[in-house]
């Protein structure tokens, strides 16, 4: 996706997380975005569900230690608008080698299976309201520093068809690794 101009307006509102599955955990090879902090995971056949208050057309975190097991929803009320999976999102990495191994604090240089990347989510049409994980199979799905909002004054020119989500995978990591080289 391509946006020619935009701004990210922040919401008011309250993003809770439900359902017994998610589990928070320490930082490790596998997530936190900066080696110290805490991470969200589910492990094999569990899902984690984020509810929004407010309706919005953009969603982006820090996905550590994509697998193929790793799966996103986005829904509006009960109804699915797009689902991403680790096939999806691996599509859309330009230069994948360069994203392997965690890029990050005391753990740079771990885990150098899996790519480490910083996720957007941009609603071509519409909003959302609820974002659903669920790690299918092996691994586990490990995410942190969840961002959402609503983005204003968007050209994006892609055709309907593609579906109400698009996924402009903003990867943030490639910086962090430029930056460090």
């Amino acid at each position: 996706m391509i946006m020619v101009a935009g701004v990210l307006q922040p919401i008011a509102g309250e993003m809770v997380f439900i359902d017994h599955d998610i589990q928070i955990i320490n930082a490790d090879q596998y997530g936190d975005v900066s080696g110290l902090g805490r991470y969200a995971v589910a492990f094999p056949g569990q899902t984690f569900t984020m509810s929004l208050s407010a309706p919005v057309n953009y969603f982006g975190f820090w996905l550590s230690a994509l697998n193929s097991g790793n799966t996103v929803k986005f829904y509006s009320g009960n109804t699915l608008l797009q689902v991403y999976d680790a096939g999806n999102i691996l599509d859309g990495i330009a230069n994948f080698n360069s994203y392997l191994c965690n890029p990050t604090g005391i753990f740079v240089g771990h885990n150098c299976g899996e790519p480490y990347a910083f996720i957007n989510f941009f609603a071509q049409n519409g909003m959302f309201d609820k974002v659903v994980f669920t790690q299918t199979a092996g691994g586990g799905l490990e995410a942190d520093n969840f961002t959402v909002g609503r983005v204003a004054g968007t050209d994006v020119p892609e055709p309907a068809a593609l579906g109400l989500l698009s996924a402009g995978l903003v990867l943030v990591a490639a910086r962090r690794r430029r930056r460090r080289a």
